[in-house]
């Protein structure tokens, strides 16, 4: 039953990647349908995220209020469904292109819901063994939401059936809104108010184990030692305060990292480095988008025998070293530029669908305890979104004045100072339990420590009963 509750879940993820994915073919028809200006292009591209920063920042401050003790995680992501349903429908009938840029702010606000929603209700939901590579779902499914999406422009492009493109997003909105009601409720937060048969019946329905009650002993442990009333001003106080920096800084270095540069605008650039076929720009693009699929498939089966500390050196030394070998190709004119960034591009994608993209999703949906999880997770968002949109809107403007070499290497420095920054502030949470992990962020230790030290995490309260390090499960 868990892995029906992730893909369930992941429909969310899949339109997240979809939405994103088909303004690419989509935008000139648009621009010529309605007659745009470079200003309405300019605010309907920036309609999503705008939509999605909005929307992380309003379910992190509804989770931080009473509001999350009438409503779980599922009566959320169910509501995200419908404002996606509403959103494609909307932008596929668009009538004017205010009608069109609302629509596409509606579907941001369900992004940034359920880029908060989806990986929180699948960590707890999650097994302590299964947890990382559930969460991972989620970035698969948005994976394949972005690989449809330009499977779909390729097939309609040539019909100038703009409308369709939008609307047929819909079904699998209405799936995921009425799909999720079926799905078993996050015990934690049946725990968290004081619903503890239902949560023993949510826990049997997810697990086949007898360690249920052992489980469930865990989280009333872990609430019973919690602060009476959730208040997100804790985030910005120790010892929740280097939580809420970790997540912030990794989605912020997720999206300096340049991907949304790559998924937004993979046509220009392979037109940019001499690619002058415009299918060949095409299926450049959705080699890329295949790539990311299959590598996030890899992923999934890596982040809970690897651990997510090792896979995010990885992945930021390679999109790193792809970049910078991408802008020094191009500035000395190599004979076999086109072909030579499609290589890069590929290497970067890998590097990134590897550890980049899953991992900050991953860790977040961890690190938070359940009283400032979902406000936690929703500020966290908010960075994602916020340098989402400076990147996307800020790419234009860096290729004139720079050129595309000096911006990739821009993005190439920005990538090693993650690497360093991993190196030294990343925490392993890999085989973890989350009532281990909240004691240990709670106990007031350095973040860092957790997960990559025996002897450190052995000493301090002996409250803590385990050592917080990988379990043998």
């Amino acid at each position: 039953m868990a892995w029906i509750v992730a893909i369930i879940g992941s429909v969310a993820g899949f339109l997240f990647g979809y939405d994103e994915g088909i303004i690419a073919g989509s935008l000139d028809l648009v621009k010529n349908h309605f007659d745009l200006t470079a200003t309405h292009i300019g605010v309907m591209a920036s309609a999503l995220p705008f939509g999605a920063l909005f929307g992380s920042m309003l379910v992190g401050a509804f989770m931080a209020s009473r509001g999350v003790k009438r409503f779980g995680r599922r009566s959320l992501l169910s509501f995200a469904g419908f404002l996606f349903f509403f959103g494609a429908l909307g932008a596929g009938f668009a009538g004017s292109i205010v009608v069109l840029i609302v629509s596409r702010l509606i579907l941001g606000l369900a992004i940034g819901m359920a880029s908060v929603m989806t990986p929180l209700y699948l960590a707890e939901t999650a097994s302590i063994e299964a947890r990382g590579a559930v969460v991972a779902i989620y970035q698969l499914a948005l994976t394949i939401g972005i690989v449809c999406s330009y499977s779909v422009n390729y097939l309609l492009i040539d019909h100038h059936a703009w409308r369709a493109m939008f609307a047929s997003s819909a079904l699998p909105a209405l799936i995921l809104s009425i799909g999720i009601l079926f799905m078993p409720e996050s015990p934690r937060w049946l725990c968290s108010i004081g619903r503890h048969d239902e949560a023993v019946k949510a826990l049997r329905k997810l697990r086949k184990s007898q360690f249920i009650e052992h489980e469930l002993q865990d989280i009333e442990q872990t609430l019973a030692n919690e602060p009476k009333k959730g208040n997100w001003l804790l985030l910005f106080r120790k010892p929740l305060l280097p939580v809420l920096m970790l997540g912030t800084i990794l989605f912020c270095l997720q999206q300096l990292s340049g991907i949304n540069v790559v998924i937004y605008f993979a046509p220009e650039i392979f037109k940019n480095l001499g690619l002058d076929s415009a299918t060949g720009q095409i299926l450049a693009t959705m080699g890329i988008g295949l790539v990311n699929l299959l590598v996030t498939v890899i992923a999934i089966l890596c982040v809970d025998k690897v651990g997510r500390r090792k896979l995010l050196l990885f992945g930021f030394s390679g999109t790193g070293v792809s970049l910078l070998a991408l802008c020094l190709f191009s500035l000395n004119h190599v004979v076999w530029l086109p072909y030579l960034s499609v290589i890069c591009l590929t290497v970067y994608i890998f590097s990134f669908a590897i550890s980049v993209g899953p991992i900050p999703h991953i860790s977040m949906a961890e690190i938070f305890p359940l009283h400032v999880r979902g406000a936690g997770m929703g500020l966290s968002s908010m960075s994602n979104w916020t340098f989402n949109t400076v990147v996307i809107f800020s790419f234009p403007l860096l290729q004139g004045m720079f050129g595309i070499e000096y911006t990739f290497a821009l993005y190439a420095a920005i990538c090693f100072f993650g690497l360093i920054y991993t190196y030294f502030y990343m925490p392993e949470t890999k085989n973890i339990s989350l009532e281990q992990i909240e004691n240990y962020v709670m106990s007031g230790k350095p973040l860092r420590f957790l997960g990559r030290e025996q002897g450190h995490l052995e000493s301090g309260s002996t409250k803590l009963d385990s050592p917080l390090v990988p379990s043998s499960n």
